[in-house]
């Protein structure tokens, strides 16, 4: 059983430390902080934890970069990282409280109870993928290992630091975008799950009616937008994420004009 929770953690590390859509090579003139952040860590044992060490403990940690003057930008970072598990009340930023209420929701087992783990480790993070003169982007994620459910998660948000506001997919698109978008996503899709034209999407994938459907994760990058599915979003839990990337070249005819993208166009 422990051997699997490190397995969950590894991965989750992982993604985490992915550098989502930045290329090998790196173009210098598209990687321009204009933004002002430090990062702050927020970090709780539960009230029986040993001060010395983290072993055998509850806690809850939650790391996030804070902008300076950017109320707008830092609530956004702060309500998605409340609202991750859900353990959290609706649009509260108050990470200790949100701790407090963690330990309360999920005390420490007793030493006898052989069919819990010893602790609850939950982690969530916020950081800067990528800035430019007109756009940040933020991953955030996290990790709960809650007897045997593990959970974890990934999402971004994408940030027009000129307008100061999330950048929506009808920010980009030209009106009338969707279906076109769609049939663009699910060729890739089906390609990349080496899936053929009329391949049935019921069996295998989690899709509402077995139709492929597009998710509002997504990445802005340099070269197109990477969606991402979570765990048990549109597959079984234990097949893990699922990324599909469309490049620009597939969707440019699609793409509204003089927005945060068209330095990548």
């Amino acid at each position: 059983m422990k051997l699997r929770y490190l397995a969950i953690f590894f991965i989750v590390i992982a993604l985490s430390s992915c550098k989502w859509g930045v290329p090998t090579k790196q173009t210098a003139n598209v990687f321009t902080d204009t933004l002002n952040f430090s990062y702050k860590t927020v970090k709780q044992k539960a009230a029986d934890c040993n001060a010395k060490t983290d072993n055998g403990c509850n806690i809850v940690k939650f790391t996030y970069p804070v902008f300076k003057g950017q109320q707008n930008l830092n609530d956004s970072v702060f309500y998605r990282l409340g609202a991750m598990f859900q353990f959290m009340a609706k649009g509260d930023t108050d990470f200790k409280r949100g701790a407090r209420t963690f330990f309360m929701l999920n005390p420490a087992p007793s030493s006898n109870d052989l069919q819990k783990p010893p602790f609850y480790p939950l982690n969530e993070y916020a950081k800067v993928v990528r800035q430019d003169s007109s756009l940040t982007t933020i991953e955030t994620g996290g990790y709960l290992i809650k007897l045997n459910n593990p959970k974890s998660n990934v999402s971004f948000i994408n940030w027009d630091t000129r307008a100061n506001k999330k950048i929506e997919l009808n920010d980009l698109f030209n009106p009338g975008y969707e279906d076109s978008l769609k049939k663009i996503a699910e060729h890739i899709f089906r390609k990349d799950e080496k899936l053929s034209d009329t391949a049935s999407l019921v069996k295998d994938y989690l899709f509402k009616d077995g139709k492929f459907a597009l998710n509002g994760n997504y990445l802005i990058t340099p070269y197109g937008l990477r969606f991402l599915y979570n765990e048990g979003e549109i597959k079984p839990r234990n097949a893990g994420f699922t990324i599909l990337f469309i490049g620009y070249p597939k969707i440019r005819t699609l793409l509204k004009s003089h927005t945060v993208l068209a330095r990548y166009l």
